[in-house]
Parts: structure tokens; C-alpha cells; sequence
């Protein structure tokens, strides 16, 4: 395989015919080594339209699906980024390309060294790596501009709401599967909140999701 030949396939032919045509995410795309993130066992799929086992049940996202969340989002150089679950770690980079920090929670603690390793390639200075889950490990850090899911949850808790600032965007995967939806919450001025479906999938659950009715949005 050539990585770089595979890099430009993937932008090509999976990005951009997936209506992602944002230049910068298709630039960091070019630039962030995405096999770097990948096992040695699962290196023939780094570049392949399909999920890819990271451990413990989790899943890194289809490229496709990276670069789209990406442009929905739209990081500022200034933003403080939260991301719950490092599927690799792949998106980290992206995200800490692209924003002023990213803390990344992960409940794994030998997913999280792997990740930390992998991103020590790339020189990246700007990313805290916190042991913890979607209910605790993050709170002391917020509010944050940028939250990003990286697995599924029935739907949106008030804590995560509490925690990102005027004109920030959350991403998740919410509902049950079969029927999920990946979606960005915009939350403007006044306490107004808008939703924006991006795309169907299947996410693997968060680890140590609640799903009791108290997640509500």
C-alpha cells in the first residue's frame, strides 16, 4: 500500500463524494497521517470506507464520517474542545489541528496510552489526556466550545449541556440502534438550542452510558 496514493483516494473518493468539501478539513485530512492511528493487525483498512476496532468495543469512525463532523463543526484556532472516547485518536489530531486545546477522555486507561503515543508523533502539544468517562473526568475543564461524542447515547444530558458555552456545537450519535442519528446541537443566545441531523449510522454506546430517562433534551 501507498499511504499516499490511499490518502488521496480516500480524500477523494469518499470525502468529497460525501459532500464534505470544506478545504481546510480536506487539507488536514492530506496532512495527518491517519495509518499512524491504526494497528498493525487492521493496516489494510486505514484508508477503507468502514469502522475499524480500536478495543473494548469501540470503533474509529469511517473517513467519511471524520471529515464530515469536522466541517459541521467548523473549530476555531481560539475554541476549547472536548472530546468523550479516543477511538484511536485519529480525530484528536484533526481536532487539536484545528482548535486552541482538546481534552480527551477516555475510560480505557491502555487505549489512552496507546493514543497519547501515537499523537507524540505528530508533536502535539496542545491535548490533555484524562482518564474518565461521559459522566465523570472532565467537569474542572469546562465550559467548553467544541463537545464531540464519539459513541452513541439515547440522547443529550443536561451536565453536557451545562457545559458548553454560547455558540457552541455538540456532536453525537443519538437514539437506538437500528435508528440513529448523527447530529450537531447548536447552542445560541437565549438558552435556544438547534439540531442539525448530519447523517444516519450505528454507534458502538459510550462506555458507562446511562440509559435511564434522565438523559433528556
Amino acid at each position: 500500500m501507498n499511504p499516499d496514493q490511499a490518502r488521496i483516494n480516500m480524500i477523494s473518493q469518499q470525502l468529497r463524494t460525501w459532500n464534505v468539501f470544506d478545504e481546510h478539513v480536506l487539507s488536514l485530512c492530506q496532512q495527518v497521517q491517519r495509518e499512524l492511528f491504526v494497528s498493525d493487525e487492521y493496516q489494510n483498512l486505514a484508508f477503507a470506507d468502514t469502522e475499524i476496532p480500536v478495543g473494548h468495543g469501540q470503533l474509529m469512525m469511517p473517513p467519511k464520517e471524520e471529515g464530515h463532523v469536522l466541517q459541521a463543526l467548523n473549530v476555531q484556532p481560539h475554541e476549547k474542545v472536548l472530546q468523550i472516547g479516543s477511538i484511536g485518536g485519529y480525530l484528536t489530531a484533526l481536532l487539536a489541528k484545528q482548535a486552541s486545546h482538546v481534552y480527551l477522555i477516555e475510560a480505557y486507561q491502555d487505549l489512552l496510552e496507546a493514543v497519547q503515543k501515537n499523537i507524540a508523533q505528530l508533536r502535539l502539544t496542545n491535548i490533555s489526556y484524562i482518564q474518565g468517562d461521559i459522566n465523570a473526568g472532565w467537569q474542572a475543564d469546562g465550559p467548553f466550545d467544541v463537545i464531540v461524542l464519539t459513541g452513541s447515547v439515547p440522547s443529550i444530558s443536561n451536565d453536557l449541556k451545562n457545559a458548553l458555552n454560547v455558540n457552541g456545537r455538540l456532536y453525537a450519535v443519538v437514539g437506538n440502534a437500528p435508528a440513529m442519528q448523527a447530529t450537531v446541537y447548536h447552542h445560541e443566545e437565549g438558552g435556544i438550542w438547534q439540531e442539525t441531523i448530519l447523517f444516519e449510522t450505528v454507534r458502538p454506546r459510550l462506555p458507562h452510558v446511562k440509559e435511564s430517562t434522565q438523559f433528556i433534551f
